[in-house]
């Protein structure tokens, strides 16, 4: 069998989502501590695409201010995120969309 072999690399690559817009769901949801010190969740999303489903890690950063806005943005938390206070248990079952994109 003759074929065009792919490197280890692109096998990978190729399970990633491609970059887009993605429903997605929130998981699970944990509050914990960066490595820097600052307050983070740590995030677990079912995203939804082309009839599957993948499972994606995240953070959110007390410090990443616009990361943080544009996700209570999406999933209808903009009060908490004005007021200053999400708890991550109000995180769970929460859903919205999410621009997907990959990190070398």
């Amino acid at each position: 069998m003759e074929f065009k072999p792919k490197s280890r690399d692109e096998i990978a690559r190729d399970k990633l989502l491609k970059p887009g817009i993605y429903d997605f769901e929130v998981m699970r949801s944990e509050e914990t501590t960066s490595r820097a010190g600052n307050a983070m969740i740590k995030l677990k999303l079912r995203v939804f695409h082309d009839g599957g489903e993948a499972h994606i890690y995240d953070y959110l950063v007390s410090t990443q201010e616009e990361k943080l806005a544009s996700f209570c943005d999406a999933i209808g938390k903009s009060a908490e995120y004005d007021a200053g206070d999400i708890k991550s248990d109000d995180l769970e079952g929460c859903s919205g969309r999410a621009k997907i994109g990959i990190e070398d």
